[in-house]
């Protein structure tokens, strides 16, 4: 395989090279997270993400958008 054609295909290699050249890209998971941590909490959050967003985001996105939302206040 060519590099390309690995980095093209959707696996944790295509994601983290995505996350090194580009930044997160979470902005609807950083929405999300804020419409729902007040209501629902963090728990719920962490069990649902994956129904809401199939197999795009890990432990450490979910962390991390809850972390930026809590700072906001």
């Amino acid at each position: 395989m060519r590099v390309y054609e690995v980095l093209s295909e959707e696996n944790w290699l295509s994601k983290a090279w995505d996350t090194v050249m580009h930044g997160p890209q979470n902005d609807e998971l950083i929405t999300w997270v804020n419409k729902n941590i007040r209501r629902k909490g963090t728990q719920w959050i962490y069990r649902n993400v994956d129904k809401e967003f199939p197999k795009r985001y890990v432990k450490s996105d979910v962390d991390k958008a809850i972390s930026i939302v809590m700072k906001r206040g």
